[in-house]
């Protein structure tokens, strides 16, 4: 279940332009959802979009589910005027590693850090 305060966190962010969200549905249940952020890129001083978060509930995986949401991202960002889209998945996620390379994208090696600021 999903605690108020995430959504109400969550309608703000949405609120103020730095995340949009697709949801996929099948009759009257959500099956699937996208979470889309935008970021600058320093290196050629431009905005992007990032996915952060695809997720499709597994009885409907495979049936295009997953590629729906994320062509609405891509058309969403082109739209807004993004020329890249970018994601990350972790390395032990085999299945999205295939879903996300029958898309075709350019792949970068990058390790991902995090660091948790309030126990710093």
């Amino acid at each position: 279940m999903i605690s108020e305060d995430w959504a109400a966190r969550a309608a703000g962010l949405v609120r103020d332009g730095r995340l949009d969200l697709f949801v996929a549905v099948a009759g009257s249940k959500p099956v699937g959802y996208a979470a889309v952020t935008y970021d600058v890129g320093t290196w050629n001083a431009a905005t992007y979009a990032h996915l952060d978060c695809l997720y499709v509930v597994g009885d409907y995986r495979g049936v295009g589910t997953g590629r729906r949401l994320f062509g609405a991202v891509v058309q969403h960002s082109r739209d807004l005027g993004h020329s890249e889209l970018q994601w990350q998945t972790p390395a032990w996620n085999d299945g999205a590693i295939r879903f996300y390379r029958r898309l075709s994208p350019a792949e970068q090696a990058k390790q991902r850090f995090t660091l948790d600021l309030d126990r710093q």
